[in-house]
């Protein structure tokens, strides 16, 4: 019964944040969101990024157990 409301509501939600024209894609305050996330994140590269195991665990054992993955 539990999974089953489960997967009603997981459909529910799909249906309105998953199908295309739900919204107005032209509103004005979208586009100033859409500004101040350009102005803040840097545009993705497309170099392949490598991240070695040895680099990889000597960052994991630097943090703290429970902390945040950066700054708060």
């Amino acid at each position: 019964m539990v999974r089953r409301r489960l997967e009603e509501a997981t459909e529910f939600w799909k249906s309105l944040w998953e199908s295309e024209g739900t919204g107005d894609t032209s509103a004005k305050w979208l586009e100033a969101i859409r500004s101040a996330i350009n102005e803040r994140v840097p545009e993705s590269s497309d170099e392949a990024f490598e991240l070695s195991t040895e680099q990889a665990n000597s960052v994991m054992m630097k943090k703290w157990n429970w902390s945040a993955p950066g700054p708060d």
